[in-house]
Order: structure tokens, then sequence, then C-alpha cells
């Protein structure tokens, strides 16, 4: 097989074909003296000082995107996303918590379909069951300290995807630029 120097192909094993010709795509340190074809093509584009190694690029835990011309928005080897994010209170859609009640004196150990229930055992209400409603104070119903609600976990910001091993061609033909 005599691919291009600087190819890369997705391979469906865990280890690398032809070690001579291939190297895994881990974003490793390579020599330039060695691999002077290598570094003609990619420089150092991916890391390294581009004099003595450069570092072949980094496909784990990464999906590659099709790069742009230069000056567009996804110019060859930049890197973008994450794996985790956290929301933070700016980006949290803007919404309500609706807070209702029932009468007739439904007193339960437990609530019912998410309803405060009149406490029908004295004349006293926990709401009103008439008339125009008062907007409840924010702070009775806030988390202690009053100033913060969820907790600060980052969730998985992930599209589906399948684990897959890529190699890069180190040793190979020329590819000509035309």
């Amino acid at each position: 097989m005599d691919d291009y120097v600087g190819f890369i192909r997705m391979v469906a094993f865990d280890f690398v074909p032809f070690p001579d010709n291939y190297a895994p795509c881990d974003g490793r340190a390579v020599n330039v003296g060695e691999y002077q074809a290598l570094t003609a093509v990619m420089y150092n584009q991916f890391g390294g000082d581009g004099r003595t190694q450069i570092n072949l690029p980094n496909l784990q835990g990464r999906s590659p995107i099709g790069a742009t011309n230069a000056g567009g928005t996804m110019p060859q080897a930049k890197k973008g996303g994450v794996e985790n994010v956290s929301i933070q209170y700016s980006e949290m859609p803007r919404h309500t918590h609706v807070f209702n009640g029932l009468s007739g004196g439904l007193e339960k150990p437990t609530p019912g379909g998410n309803y405060l229930p009149e406490y029908a055992k004295t004349t006293a209400k926990f709401y009103a069951t008439a008339g125009t409603p008062t907007p409840m104070n924010p702070n009775v119903l806030a988390p202690a300290g009053g100033a913060t609600a969820g907790v600060a976990v980052a969730h998985e910001n992930m599209p589906p995807f399948l684990g897959i091993n890529f190699v890069i061609c180190k040793v190979g033909s020329y590819p000509v630029h035309a």
C-alpha cells in the first residue's frame, strides 16, 4: 500500500497497520529530520516547533470536520468544541413555575398532582380561592440562601458517536500540489 504522506485513514482495529509507514493520530511529536516529507506537507500546524519536531494531528476524542479556505470560519488545524458544558443563568430560557392549589379539604400525607391542598380543619386557607391573584414573593420557594438554583455540574454535550481509530501516513508518496 502506497498512500500519500499526510493521508489520514480510519481503521476498525486498535493497532497501527504497517507501523513503518503509519502512526496513530494521537498528537505525538515526531522528529523533523526523520520525517522531512511529512514536515514539508504539514509543517507545525498541529504543534511542535517546526525545526526539530512536529506534532501529528490528535483525533483522540475528536471528530474531524471539513476545513474551509484560508480566512474561512474553519481553517485547517483549528480546534473547537467541548465535551461537557455547564449552562449559565444567562443561557437558561425564560420560564415560569406555576404554583397551584386545590379547594375542598383535600389533605393527604403526600402531594397529589403537584397541587397545594386547602387545609380543611381550620378556617385558614393556604391560598385564595377567589379574587385577583397576587404574585408570590419569589424568595418563598428559593433554595437555601435564596441566590441560586440548580447544581453547577456540567452535562454531556456530544452528538451520537462511534469510536474509531485514525492513522496518518508518515512515509509514502509525496503529494504534488496542483
